[in-house]
């Protein structure tokens, strides 16, 4: 189990991903890890969180207390590409927003480098051009409906993974032991939200 583990934490560069949380918790009050399993490749996720990606239950007041959040939200930046190989019935019908990286080639004079390659990796989106990513929300729901029988429909949970215009993923909860992938660390003390 010892070599086990530190062939993830050496794997996922958790020396780095550590020096991160802290770094964030100190600057931004707060931050957290997505600890999570990626079955596209088989293997264990560990990622950083800003304050800015999540949406936490507002009945949760304390970063110790998130696994009691009736819901949890993390937002990420996706390319189209990996989400049509990760959700093969919607993901390559999933709109590139213009917002996250928008090329105006009427705004530039000439030409670089990179042009051939944003010119070959772009499609249209609203009327401009856009790099092929979206953003995508992943839901962690803490769902107490019933079915017909009187049975949790969800007992460990419900994931529902978006885009702002498809629901790529709605399923129950992945994981055995029903909890959320993602632990929160507190740097300063405030009495109104978990950060």
């Amino acid at each position: 189990l010892d070599h086990i583990s530190r062939v993830v934490w050496d794997d996922h560069d958790m020396q780095r991903q550590a020096y991160k949380l802290a770094h964030l918790s100190a600057s931004m009050s707060s931050a957290g890890v997505y600890l999570g399993y990626d079955p596209l490749h088989d293997e264990v996720t560990l990622d950083t969180v800003q304050i800015g990606q999540v949406t936490i239950d507002p009945c949760v007041t304390e970063a110790a207390r998130i696994d009691r959040a009736d819901y949890v939200c993390i937002e990420r930046v996706v390319p189209i590409s990996e989400l049509a190989v990760r959700f093969p019935s919607r993901g390559a019908s999933v709109t590139p927003d213009a917002t996250l990286s928008t090329l105006r080639p009427e705004e530039k004079r000439g030409t670089t480098i990179l042009t051939p390659v944003l010119k070959a990796f772009s499609r249209k989106s609203g009327g401009t051009q856009a790099l092929p990513r979206a953003r995508i929300w992943e839901w962690r729901i803490r769902d107490l409906r019933m079915d017909g029988s009187g049975q949790p429909m969800f007992p460990g949970g419900r994931t529902v993974i978006c885009s702002e215009d498809l629901v790529l993923y709605d399923a129950p909860n992945s994981y055995w032991d029903g909890g959320l992938p993602l632990e929160w660390f507190d740097w300063g003390v405030d009495p109104q939200h978990p950060w």
